[in-house]
């Protein structure tokens, strides 16, 4: 079976697809790139439980790459919410025509439930968001999620939820990427290469929202601490619209201590670079996610957000830092343009030297562990 993705025009999908031999699953993620990553915490239960089973995706086109490499996924089918409505209703009658087994909605937002109105053909289960509780938490001293995460459960634990329509009760408890050999080999020799130049950390100080981000001068003064105090130069990556937060920080740490990367790597190549780091820090974010799926040393601050919301990394050799005593905690469930309350404290609060004491176990572990 070879994997394989498709952007071709919805209009033409219908005709294109014709009944396959192996039985087919739909899931319906198409935004952020961490949740869509946080789905693939299903693909191993599916191939322990039901490993008869083959998974067509249907997620924004920008995300595909690290979707349709994975030996379950059959194809990645590409739709752009930002597009027409009209493209939304051919997809509709594009899925409405595939005999799968059942269709999972992981997004559960108006798009989808559009998607999957009856009449359906098949049986569909849906990601429950616990809207409510997730507002009182956000909004009022309550916390209804319990001590963390006991009685609603990480997101992952409730992506495997929906499982239930497959007659699978498990708990997903690890991420599954694949990324291409050829990309891995490339990302080694690059670190090979790094480490000779005394490159010893990766960090991806982005966020989609200013309230997930750790402040850039914070990074600045981390950088140096690592520099000066252990020798280790830092390994700056982004997303082309980060490239100017990377090239603050780079200008504000001490000169020959880190290099950025930010806008120069296509999603693959940065995948893996994460895949082969010694460690990470970052934000919560979707690099924090790809560090998880490959399970690498990694420190994550966590500001604006809380774990409660279920989107700790799934990863033993992860290192968490935040500010559990904030009574404004957490201001949002997916971040904020800016602090509420004009202090930001949830980040400012977490000190360089803080995150420097954090590392120091990361950094002594056997980087082949």
């Amino acid at each position: 079976m070879t994997a394989r993705s498709t952007d071709a025009p919805l209009a033409t999908m219908p005709g294109q697809w014709h009944p396959w031999e192996q039985p087919r699953i739909l899931i319906i993620r198409f935004s952020s790139l961490g949740d869509v990553l946080l789905t693939t915490t299903l693909l191993p239960v599916l191939a322990r439980h039901r490993p008869e089973l083959r998974v067509d995706y249907l997620t924004r086109p920008q995300y595909a790459d690290l979707l349709h490499f994975h030996p379950l996924v059959e194809r990645v089918i590409c739709y752009d919410p930002a597009g027409d409505g009209v493209g939304l209703w051919r997809v509709r009658r594009a899925i409405h025509l595939m005999p799968y087994q059942a269709v999972l909605d992981l997004q559960a937002n108006w798009r989808s439930l559009l998607l999957t109105l009856p009449p359906r053909p098949w049986p569909l289960a849906r990601f429950q968001k616990h809207r409510l509780r997730r507002f009182l938490h956000v909004h009022t001293p309550l916390n209804l999620y319990g001590p963390p995460l006991a009685l609603v459960g990480s997101v992952a634990e409730r992506y495997g939820h929906t499982l239930r329509v497959l007659g699978i009760e498990a708990r997903p408890t690890r991420l599954e990427v694949v990324l291409p050999a050829e990309q891995l080999d490339r990302a080694e020799k690059q670190w090979a290469a790094l480490r000779r130049e005394g490159f010893g950390l990766l960090m991806a100080p982005g966020a989609r929202h200013f309230t997930k981000r750790w402040p850039p001068e914070y990074y600045s003064q981390l950088i140096g601490l690592l520099y000066q105090k252990l020798g280790k130069r830092s390994l700056l990556i982004g997303a082309p619209e980060e490239a100017a937060l990377c090239g603050q920080i780079e200008a504000e740490a001490p000169e020959g201590s880190c290099r950025s990367l930010a806008g120069r790597l296509n999603l693959l190549q940065t995948a893996a670079l994460i895949a082969r780091c010694p460690v990470l820090v970052s934000n919560d974010s979707a690099a924090m996610h790809l560090a998880a799926a490959f399970q690498r040393p990694q420190l994550a601050f966590f500001g604006g957000t809380s774990r409660e919301l279920g989107f700790s990394p799934l990863n033993p050799r992860a290192t968490v830092l935040e500010n559990p005593d904030l009574a404004c905690r957490p201001c949002s469930h997916i971040g904020r343009k800016a602090c509420p309350r004009g202090h930001f404290l949830c980040m400012k609060s977490l000190s360089p030297e803080q995150a420097l004491d954090r590392l120091f176990p990361l950094l002594e572990k056997p980087e082949n562990s």
